[in-house]
């Protein structure tokens, strides 16, 4: 054993000595520790400021510009003995200190002078230029020594790998800032060792070789391939966000691949130098190269879907995971790399960096401009048309030059022909859906998978920050997904679909728990739900700030509420930025950065922004986050304690949804919770508020919460905090999110024991009595919509029961005295069933109309309850009947508790709109009314289950009454879909859906149900004779 040491050891020792004598060691050593620096670096930036177009093109702009100047600045710095080196590593070691004084030079403008497009970039470049313009200018000194020599390669090719590294190893491990520190000691030791030795003289001689630019107009036609070279990545990187969701890893796997094409595709085109011709066709084939990378993706991107569909479905290791999705990104971006290198060959630095930079910035405002498709397809033939030269020089000479030829113009003209296959819309729905994946590996196939539910595509386009996709479901609720992710959600009509509950409460829990907010400070608000939530709030300002362009604008109603209430000011700029430029303080701070595990939403959870966010609260205010928290176990939950106790007094989780929460957290010496809890629940506009989600007063009480004691054990058993500085989300939500295992056991499992209740800490013992009934009638509620399918009028007993068994009574003054009178609720009931009693005696307008009046205040054992009265009894009215009827059933689907098991009302009112056309106000409404209903009715019969049942006769009358039902409504779809927007081939596939996940399930079950119900029939015919033999 010991002689296997002592033989590793040699042969590590031989190719350590071989490496130091090796000539481009220094270059590779330089570049890989400039790459691992300088993505340490560049990530703080953009978490800084944001990961948007703007901030992306304005450290674009200061690097390239620095880098020029570096170069320039090298012919006169002749006897600089390792300054450049020196000058790196002392800023290196200061980069907090650097980025301190960016953000400083950006935070001391208004954010109304940053609302300004152009102004906005100028202020960031400055600001990058005062962060990375000293490194910059050194690494441009150095590539000029470089120049023109294999040296240069070795530097940009080890540039990529020390990104690579740094990325894949060293964040996830040590964070960036470590690395970053290590870098610039090395670099410091390294210098003074050589001060000592008297070779502070650049050990890299500079290239004896000669430059040969070629002329003004080879020159120029350079540039601008670089120019559409830089446009093609902002392409491929929008086409490739499409697949899975962007992340550190893939970003720097994307960037250091970059490098390695560029330097191998120099190299390849070095070989060629001393013939020019043989030097014009490796600049023809590096053209022709770009053009197929940017145009292949698209081209094949069905089969991409499908391949990370399988990926998704049956891929457990999180390690081949994020292999198969590098290797995606790789193989997208190395040809286009390699053609770069091939074309960029022998020109000045001029030539190709600053276009190439400008090219990737540029390409942030030209392809959400455009389009994906038109963009790629006009990158692909402009650069075969900037470097084709004559005619002439396209025939090829030898036979293996008419294959390669012949080859190459069958894949670009294959490739340029075929982007249209690039479909964002149906990856979103495959790759970014569990219940796609799931229903994948059960073997549902995958042209059904978009068409298993009631989902509609009803707009995309491109948006600065990615491919936006509207979806519409359940009716009337509207879906809203940024490259794939969901990121907002709305109900166009709640008094029908009640909105998502996570989208409302985490406006509205922070303004009900302040007990007195008068300012509103909202960062981030894609659809406008935040604002139209918060007007219904006696607010005397609201003040958004949203980064989104033309995003609610197909949505929502922001502006229009912008326009008609002077309480609220919108604003586009970036919620990051903003919160660091923003002056004025508010009572709540509200915000809303979408899920956390991507790369552009990680800046929201650092100690920096929460640190942001609490100098801009008052000194009693409230800063509330929403947190959507899928997929993920323990251990982010820890983090995030960890980090939001650093800065805040007071810290409270509350679960506002199914894997939603609201971080809540005050100032040091203030305290969440607070006096009038219960009573500013019951105001009228907060109860109307939580009615519009089927939610009583009380249930906000009743929410599971971890209160600080409980965060500050969480907190204790975390890894660290997350920071900019070390970005530790970056670099591990990512592979949390694709590891496979029970998370949510592993997050009740470890805040089992730290759970609370605002009903044990925020109401006084006086009135703890009241909420507990309360919450009981809620659970009552609920009990019985699930014990009477089919029975929406059973709560009359229950309710009846209840108010002579336990009636209660309160303490009022009447007529100056103090006297004992009904408690109001149950005042409230007896009325209703006063007002139900003469409604059903005699039903008209009037008698309806005052039915309806109970429906607010929210009563939980009367408002679900009563839209079924006023459905059956509108049926019989005969003056807008149908129009009523149809409003309340549909409410009584959407509102019903989900282990609801009801099919007949779900099946009348398919009917019912099928045979009256003039209920809903358009053909489309019709088409999304009658799909969400087969899905409803879909969900009811999963409720039940296709177990043998008690009476085989009453299932099977409502087998075929909702056989009856989906086919009349299916007829009724099929004449509807072009009008709704539906192809014909979508249509025959959910048709096929419905026809695989409803039809023939329940045709199947009514099969096995026939001979019970054959035995039910013949028993009862038994009993029959025999009771009339008895008689006889």
């Amino acid at each position: 054993m010991q002689r296997h040491l002592i033989a590793v050891g040699g042969a590590v020792r031989t190719a350590a000595v071989r490496l130091t004598r090796y000539r481009h060691t220094p270059a590779l050593v330089a570049g890989f520790s400039i790459g691992v620096a300088g993505w340490s670096a560049a990530h703080p930036f953009l978490a800084s400021f944001g990961f948007t177009r703007d901030v992306v093109a304005a450290l674009l702009l200061a690097w390239a510009s620095a880098f020029i100047c570096g170069m320039t600045l090298s012919r006169r710095w002749t006897n600089d003995h390792g300054l450049p080196a020196l000058l790196a590593a002392a800023w290196l070691v200061m980069l907090p200190t650097m980025l301190t004084a960016a953000t400083f030079v950006v935070s001391s403008t208004s954010s109304r002078w940053l609302e300004h497009e152009p102004l906005r970039i100028c202020l960031l470049t400055v600001a990058g230029l005062v962060a990375f313009g000293v490194p910059a200018a050194c690494i441009g000194v150095l590539a000029k020594r470089m120049s023109d020599g294999g040296h240069r390669l070795s530097m940009i090719l080890a540039a990529g790998l020390g990104i690579f590294a740094n990325a894949l190893l060293f964040a996830p491990l040590l964070g960036l800032h470590l690395p970053l520190l290590v870098v610039g000691v090395a670099t410091a030791i390294g210098w003074l060792v050589r001060l000592a030795r008297g070779t502070t003289q650049t050990a890299i001689a500079p290239s004896r070789e000669s430059e040969r630019p070629g002329s003004g107009v080879s020159q120029t036609l350079k540039a601008a391939s670089m120019l559409l070279i830089g446009v093609s990545c902002a392409v491929s990187g929008r086409s490739l966000t499409q697949l899975f969701p962007v992340a550190a890893f893939l970003l720097a796997a994307g960037v250091g691949t970059f490098c390695v094409g560029a330097a191998a595709g120099s190299l390849i085109a070095r070989r060629f130098r001393r013939h020019a011709r043989t030097g014009d066709a490796s600049r023809r084939g590096g053209a022709a190269l770009a053009a197929i990378g940017v145009t292949i993706p698209l081209a094949v991107f069905p089969w991409l879907v499908n391949q990370h569909l399988d990926a998704n479905a049956y891929v457990s290791s999180v390690f081949a995971m994020m292999s198969i999705r590098i290797a995606t990104v790789v193989a997208a971006v190395l040809p286009i790399s390699v053609g770069c290198g091939l074309i960029a060959a022998r020109s000045r630095a001029a030539i190709v960096i600053v276009p190439l930079a400008a090219g990737v910035a540029a390409g942030g405002w030209i392809v959400p401009a455009f389009g994906v498709v038109p963009v790629a397809a006009a990158i692909g033939c402009g650069l075969l048309g900037l470097n084709v030269g004559s005619i002439k020089s396209l025939v090829p000479r030898t036979r293996y030059g008419w294959a390669m030829s012949a080859g190459c113009t069958a894949a670009l003209i294959a490739s340029i022909s075929q982007v249209g296959n690039y479909e964002p819309t149906r990856a979103a729905q495959l790759l970014f859906s569990t219940e796609a994946f799931v229903s994948h590996q059960r073997g549902v196939p995958a042209e059904l998978l978009p068409h298993l539910n009631d989902t509609r595509l009803v707009a995309s386009f491109e948006e600065p920050r990615g491919t936006v996709t509207v979806w519409k479901r359940r009716g009337e609720t509207f879906g809203v997904r940024l490259n794939g992710v969901p990121i907002a959600s709305t109900s166009r009509r709640p008094g029908i679909c009640p909105p998502p509950s996570g989208d409302v409460m985490s406006v509205a829990m922070p303004l009900i728990l302040h007990q007195a907010p008068g300012s509103l400070l909202i960062l981030g608000d894609a659809i406008g739900v935040s604002t139209e939530v918060a007007a219904g709030f006696p607010l005397r300002e609201i003040v958004c700030y949203d980064g989104s362009v033309g995003l609610h604008e197909s949505l929502t109603s922001r502006r229009a509420i912008a326009a008609r209430d002077d309480r609220v000011t919108t604003l586009r700029l970036e919620p990051r930025l903003a919160v660091a430029t923003e002056r004025r303080a508010f009572d709540v701070v509200v915000s809303d950065p979408g899920p956390p595990a991507v790369l552009s939403n990680v800046p929201y959870y650092t100690q920096e922004f929460y640190r942001d966010a609490a100098s801009r609260l008052a000194a009693d205010g409230m800063f509330c986050q929403r947190l959507r928290y899928v997929d993920f176990g323990v251990e982010p939950l820890q983090v995030i304690a960890a980090t939001m106790r650093t800065v805040f007094g007071d810290v409270l989780t509350l679960e506002i949804g199914p894997g939603e929460y609201a971080l809540i957290g005050v100032r040091p010496g203030q305290s969440i919770i607070r006096e009038g809890l219960t009573a500013r629940l019951q105001r009228t506009h907060v109860r109307k508020m939580l009615a519009s989600l089927g939610w009583d007063w009380c249930v906000p009480l009743n929410l599971l919460a971890v209160d600080d004691d409980g965060l500050k054990l969480l907190a204790e058993e975390a890894k660290g905090l997350n920071t900019s500085r070390n970005a530790r989300f970056a670099y591990t939500l990512p592979q949390e999110m694709m590891r496979w295992g029970p998370k949510s056991h592993e997050l009740a499992r470890g805040t089992s024991n730290r759970t609370t209740r605002l009903l044990a800490t925020a109401v006084p013992e006086d009135e703890r009595r009241d909420v507990v009934d309360r919450i009981a009638e809620v659970t009552a509620q609920r009990e019985l919509m699930v014990r009477y399918p089919d029975q929406p009028w059973a709560y009359r007993k229950e309710v009846r029961a209840k108010l002579v068994e336990s009636p209660r009574s309160v303490i009022r003054p009447v007529s100056g005295e103090v006297k004992r009178i009904r408690h109001p609720d149950d005042q409230h009931r007896l009325d209703y069933f006063e007002a139900l009693g003469k409604a059903i005696g005699k039903t008209s307008p009037s008698t309806l109309a005052n039915l309806e009046r109970f429906a607010e205040p929210y009563d939980p054992l009367v408002t679900y309850f009563l839209h079924h009265e006023i459905a059956a009894l509108y049926g019989k009215s005969v003056d807008g009947g149908i129009a009523g009827e149809l409003a309340h059933r549909l409410y009584a689907a959407y509102y019903a508790d989900p282990r609801d098991r009801s099919v007949r009302d779900v099946a009348t009112t398919l009917e019912l709109i099928v045979s009256h056309p003039g209920a809903l106000a358009d053909e489309a409404s019709r088409f999304d009314t009658l799909n969400s209903l087969i899905e409803v009715m879909l969900g009811r019969w999963e409720a039940r289950g296709m177990a043998e049942p008690r009476s085989p006769e009453v299932v099977m009358v409502d087998i075929e009454k909702c056989l009856d039902a989906a086919q009349v409504a299916v007829d009724e779809m099929e004449t509807l879909a072009a009008s709704a927007g539906v192809s014909d081939d979508d249509w025959r596939l959910r048709k096929a859906a419905i026809e695989r996940t409803m039809t023939r399930p329940l045709r199947k079950y009514r099969t096995t149900l026939l001979p019970h119900f054959r035995t039910a029939q013949r028993k009862a015919a038994a009993l029959a004779e025999k009771a009339e033999s008895t008689v006889e």
